[in-house]
């Protein structure tokens, strides 16, 4: 008995994830390996020295395999060389001709979120939505920390109980 008691305290004080912040469940961070505010993860996906970003509206649109999805990464002022704040992800229903690619079927985030899940599926990855609305014929799932210091967010749209865009990442401060 003394030795159990001796092995979960050594557990609980040497546990690696002691002390540090735990994630909520529906926060993401990257999309096909290219991860928020990580300029070498942008770089070890799309190639090195580039500066990725168009300059006028701070975004850049890249095609997926078949053209048929765009993942848009977006950067605001004063963000280093091919750092991207929010990532977004829709079909390319507008057929935007782009000059990157990313040579695979669907664009899937950390947390396995891609286009064309249902909405039980995506609730099983991220849990219940902060807030429900509508907008324009869509069902918006909206994700949110309640701390005001954190820009974190996240916007699911569906149509018909699909998934047909996702938005997530940090706020403009």
């Amino acid at each position: 008995m003394k030795k159990l008691l001796m092995i979960l305290t050594l557990v609980i004080v040497f546990h690696p994830a002691l002390g540090q912040k735990i994630e909520p469940m529906y926060r993401d961070n990257s999309v096909n390996e290219i991860k928020l505010r990580t300029p070498e993860t942008v770089e070890k996906v799309l190639g090195q020295g580039k500066k990725f970003v168009d300059q006028n509206d701070h975004e850049m649109e890249v095609a997926n395999g078949d053209g048929k999805q765009l993942l848009t990464l977006i950067s605001y002022p004063g963000g280093t060389t091919n750092e991207f704040y929010a990532f977004r992800v829709e079909y390319n229903t507008n057929h935007i001709k782009t000059t990157l690619k990313i040579e695979t079927k669907d664009f899937v985030t950390g947390r396995h979120i891609k286009l064309g899940l249902t909405e039980n599926q995506v609730k099983s990855k991220l849990g219940a939505p902060s807030e429900t609305t509508s907008e324009n014929g869509l069902k918006i799932w909206n994700y949110k920390s309640k701390d005001e210091d954190d820009l974190y967010f996240g916007r699911y749209a569906f149509k018909d109980a699909k998934l047909i865009q996702f938005w997530f990442g940090d706020e403009y401060p």
